[in-house]
């Protein structure tokens, strides 16, 4: 019985140690808004957004203008969500243009 039990802890202790050595190799996933104080923790530090929400004309997000990406088209501040919603607009209003400039073809 006890050495089942010392087996037992060895295997817990080892378990242990290849989970931190993993998670210290492979880092925190959420670690982007924390910082760590004089003591050495982790202090969370809330992301202040601010300004007027936009609705992202692709998705449909609502987004503030604080975080938001912006382009500037024909005189208008267009806001998007991500790099990836900006890049379908433009791809959409580029096409869109040039099947005015060639109805014939």
């Amino acid at each position: 019985m006890l050495t089942r039990i010392l087996w037992f802890l060895i295997v817990l202790i080892l378990f242990s140690l290849v989970r931190k050595l993993l998670s210290s190799l492979l880092g925190s996933r959420k670690t982007s808004n924390r910082r760590r104080t004089s003591s050495g923790a982790f202090q969370s530090q809330p992301r202040t957004i601010s300004g007027q929400t936009y609705k992202d004309p692709v998705c449909g997000t609502y987004i503030a203008s604080s975080i938001a990406l912006t382009e500037r088209i024909n005189g208008a501040d267009i806001f998007f969500c991500s790099e990836e919603c900006r890049k379908k607009y433009l791809e959409s209003r580029n096409q869109q243009q040039n099947d005015i400039s060639a109805p014939g073809e």
